[in-house]
């Protein structure tokens, strides 16, 4: 059983959430880690498609609770000694700076701070870092950055991505064994499982690849359990709430896709999606089209 401890009422909410601030904001970004779909696929594009290589993506077993909690804090501050991090500024003047080995102790403040309640029970969560803690994913990828570099730098590996516990891979097709093995084998508490290409599409995240010999086009993915279900016109929202949800539809879908066919494919799932959940059809067609020139449109 992995809890997901709410922390939103802890005593170290407010703390949690300032110190994560802060390390967002002062850390280096790490080179392999993805913000998000846009950006795994911006560096997608950077990808050329090698004969015998095929894409897979490897899945780390229980990430959070996975990771050992003072091996975490460690990691943090050997990372913050490796890109020569000796304080951090937290006020408007540059004097008002928290030392590393301060902000180390109130990392382990927060990650103590992990007590729930269960069945009428307290409980404090022994071992990994917490679901639903504010610091558990900056800790988490600072500790797969070994990781993360170990399996960039293999031999067989020619692209390689990561958002949280979901990696991209491109890899020489006859090796994807060997490099099973040596990924599982880089850390005794990181496990991972792995998906392979299958014929020609791979999805990763939202993201849908589709191979074409020499090249690739990208499309938005849906898994197959996907129920369609989204904000109902007809619920009690402002209005400007449900054309953001045409809006961001419509944003992902110029963003994602390679091709003008794929792209009004796209458009007509997500005109049939929303339909389904009471959106008036004049108005669909109306900021579809509003939302597809806007966000094809070059800036100027």
């Amino acid at each position: 059983m992995r809890p997901i401890v709410a922390t939103y009422k802890s005593a170290t909410t407010f703390l949690a959430k300032t110190v994560n601030r802060l390390l967002l904001s002062q850390l280096p970004k790490q080179q392999y880690v993805f913000k998000n779909s846009y950006e795994a696929l911006s560096q997608l594009k950077k990808v050329q498609i090698k004969p015998g290589y095929k894409f897979m993506s490897f899945d780390i077993k229980s990430m959070y609770t996975a990771i050992p909690q003072k091996d975490a804090i460690d990691r943090f501050k050997d990372y913050c000694t490796q890109n020569q991090i000796t304080s951090f500024q937290y006020g408007r003047d540059t004097v008002d700076r928290i030392d590393t080995e301060t902000m180390g102790e109130l990392v382990k403040l927060c990650v103590d701070d992990n007590c729930f309640t269960y069945d009428g029970q307290i409980y404090q969560q022994c071992s990994g870092l917490f679901m639903g803690g504010s610091l558990s994913p900056i800790l988490a990828n600072i500790y797969m950055q070994d990781i993360d570099v170990s399996v960039s730098k293999h031999p067989s590996v020619s692209f390689y991505g990561r958002y949280m516990d979901d990696s991209l891979l491109q890899v020489k097709e006859t090796d994807i064994n060997s490099i099973s093995t040596f990924i599982n084998g880089l850390d005794p508490y990181i496990k991972f499982t792995h998906e392979l290409q299958v014929d020609d599409s791979f999805p990763f995240l939202d993201i849908l690849i589709i191979v074409k010999r020499n090249r690739f086009d990208t499309t938005v993915y849906r898994k197959p359990e996907y129920s369609g279900i989204t904000l109902n016109f007809n619920s009690y929202h402002p209005f400007s709430q449900k054309l953001s949800v045409i809006y961001g539809f419509v944003h992902r879908a110029c963003k994602f896709c390679s091709t003008l066919s794929l792209l009004n494919n796209e458009l007509k799932n997500i005109k049939e999606l929303l339909l389904a959940n009471d959106y008036p059809e004049n108005l669909l067609h109306k900021h579809i089209l509003q939302a597809k020139k806007k966000f094809l449109t070059p800036p100027p």
